[in-house]
């Protein structure tokens, strides 16, 4: 990532939650449709994925805030770095 977009990045998370989710999709609707539709492939494809190795029992669930705890703490270590 260049340092230019390093630095939208951090000004989008810094915004409310409407706004970020609305930045968000304006980005996706600006992908071609070619790709957008690998990409959903993909995440469908790592969906199913991990719904089978849940149901395998090789993954465990956890909490989606917890889940979303972490990754904050994780990106906050990151950008300290």
């Amino acid at each position: 990532m260049t340092a230019q977009a390093r630095k939208i990045l951090e000004q989008a998370l810094s915004l409310q939650d409407d706004d970020r989710q609305r930045l968000a999709e304006a980005l996706l609707d600006s992908i071609p449709a070619e790709v957008a539709e690998e990409l959903e492939k993909a995440w469908n494809a790592e969906a199913l994925r991990r719904t089978q190795a849940y149901e395998r029992g090789e993954a465990e669930a956890i909490d989606g805030e917890q889940a979303a705890k972490d990754l904050r703490a994780k990106l906050s270590e990151a950008r300290g770095r």
